[in-house]
């Protein structure tokens, strides 16, 4: 069962804390809220707040979100400034963008090396789906690129995944089968095992697996 959180706050720090990341809540005297912090040892701290520079609100008052990066001395607490590594394609469903949210965030630590030296293996399907996305898409719009286009691209791409462009999400290609039989998205009686079942997927070429950081992901490359 997910965790339910009571603030979009809450949510985003959990969730990156669990990641072995140090978070704190900073005020926003910029725009008159609260912004999430993650600081990185360095010159630079990430924020991450709605499109209002809040994080105490609801999830379900979610409107789109920003994380940006800043340095680590400017004490407005605003997300209007700086570099912006996600900025939301409008508002949505909150986890799906949350999901984004944190990837961005996570891939800019990571890239940086900001991350704690062994990140958790733990399957996190909704980051998973969200890494992917981003990847495909573009981690922010190319300069020559229309950031509306780039936002619809996307949501829809996103959107792909989660309705079923994405079978499964497991630990390694294996762990994606044993995770699609449980969903009830891949019938394995034709086969001796899965170990058969791998074998005959990947000669039939309609099939990929993509790596991220929160597990392997089986594509259906036919959709």
């Amino acid at each position: 069962m997910k965790q339910a959180y009571a603030t979009i706050g809450d949510h985003f720090g959990y969730t990156l804390a669990r990641r072995g990341l140090s978070v704190r809540s900073q005020n926003n005297w910029d725009q008159g809220g609260d912004v999430l912090v993650i600081d990185t040892n360095a010159a630079n701290v990430v924020r991450i707040a709605d499109q209002d520079g809040w994080t105490h609100r609801a999830p379900s008052e979610w409107s789109g979100g920003r994380v940006t990066v800043c340095p680590a001395d400017e004490d407005s607490g605003t997300i209007m400034t700086g570099e912006v590594l996600y900025e939301s394609p409008g508002p949505g469903a909150f986890e799906t963008d949350a999901a984004r949210v944190i990837s961005a965030a996570l891939e800019y630590l990571r890239q940086g090396g900001h991350l704690p030296p062994q990140e958790p293996d733990e399957v996190d399907e909704a980051l998973a789906l969200a890494h992917l996305a981003l990847a495909d898409a573009g981690w922010t719009p190319a300069p020559c690129h229309d950031p509306e286009d780039w936002r619809e691209e996307l949501r829809a791409g996103h959107a792909d995944y989660l309705e079923g462009k994405a079978i499964a999400v497991g630990v390694d290609e294996l762990g994606t089968l044993r995770r699609a039989v449980q969903l009830g998205r891949f019938d394995p009686t034709p086969y001796q095992d899965l170990r058969e079942a791998l074998a005959s997927l990947r000669h039939g070429g309609m099939s990929s697996w993509e790596r991220t950081p929160y597990g392997r992901v089986w594509v259906d490359d036919a959709k």
